[in-house]
């Protein structure tokens, strides 16, 4: 059975990939600082989970490493294609001229 501890890094690691997503999408950080500061908490958590669950520490390292490195990879990766076709629809888009309104009529 799954130790309370276990369940509570695995949560904070969802929400460091959520918040790491987010970051890149809406630029709130350069994608380079979001995907280390994202990939340091991930690999944290990602340990910390391992060790909660017995695992000894040169395992847990390991496991946290190679995962916390993989998931965000992943989302780096999902969250710069989503950007570049975000980047890309906004070029090719012409915009909208103003809308005219007519004018109003006199009584």
């Amino acid at each position: 059975m799954t130790n309370p501890g276990a369940i509570t890094f695995l949560a904070l690691f969802a929400v460091v990939t959520l918040l790491t997503y987010l970051a890149i999408r809406r630029r709130w950080f350069s994608t380079t600082l979001s995907a280390i500061l994202g990939g340091i908490a991930n690999v944290v958590f990602f340990v910390l989970f391992s060790l909660s669950q017995g695992d000894p520490f040169s395992r847990a390292l390991v496991v946290g490493v190679f995962l916390g490195v993989i998931f965000t990879g992943m989302t780096v990766a999902i969250a710069g294609y989503f950007n570049g076709t975000t980047m890309r629809r906004a070029a090719l888009t012409p915009a909208e001229p103003p809308q005219d309104t007519p004018p109003a009529e006199s009584a």
